[in-house]
Parts: C-alpha cells; structure tokens; sequence
C-alpha cells in the first residue's frame, strides 16, 4: 500500500479588533483562543498571527483596500493562508445597527406622543 505524505497548509491567524463592539472580548486574548484552535486543525501549520484594530464594520466587507494589501504581502512574505476569527457576521452587525436604530426612532416617536 503506498502512503502519501499529507503537506499542511501554512495559516496567519488574523483577529479583526471591531472597536465599536463595547462588548467584544480582550483582542489578546481572543487572537491566543483562535491560534490555539487553528493549531488544533490536522494539517494546519500557524506561522504567525495578527490582530487587526477595525474602527467600524462595513457591509460587504470586513477590511478595507490597503489592510488588504497589507495582509496579502504578509501571506506573500510567509506563504501562508490568512484564517480569520470573525465572531459575527458583518450581516448580524447589520441587523443588529438596524435594530438599534428602530429602537431610537421608536423611542424618539413615543417621547413626541407624551
């Protein structure tokens, strides 16, 4: 029987820092959870790691054009793969800002009644 050498694919663990989430974990230690997970992966080599301060979320997207770049001659620099830990879905941060703001307005047109 001929066996074949499984190659692990090389990964940057990338942890997006969404600074308006007032409720989001200490990025230290969020980035240390997701190495340990990528780690734990079979075939899955982590040869670094980053936290990536994001000031909002955009929708559509999670990094803008020169965090792209950036990234992408990191994973150049070290042929790996980028992993992000991404905890919400740029949709959840969505309804979730739409919620808000109905909640807002509600409020705003219930003081109006009163």
């Amino acid at each position: 029987m001929e066996t074949h050498e499984r190659i692990a694919t090389r990964a940057w663990v990338l942890h997006p820092d969404l600074k308006t989430d007032k409720n989001r974990r200490e990025a230290d230690y969020a980035l240390e959870e997701a190495v340990s997970l990528a780690a734990a992966l079979p075939d899955l080599e982590v040869v670094g790691s980053t936290k990536v301060p994001l000031p909002r979320a955009h929708a559509g997207y999670l990094f803008g054009s020169g965090k792209i770049e950036e990234l992408k001659q990191l994973a150049d620099a070290s042929s790996a793969a980028a992993v992000a830990d991404v905890r919400k879905t740029l949709a959840e941060e969505h309804l979730e800002e739409l919620a808000r703001s109905r909640r807002v307005w509600q409020e705003e047109k219930e003081a109006e009644l009163h």
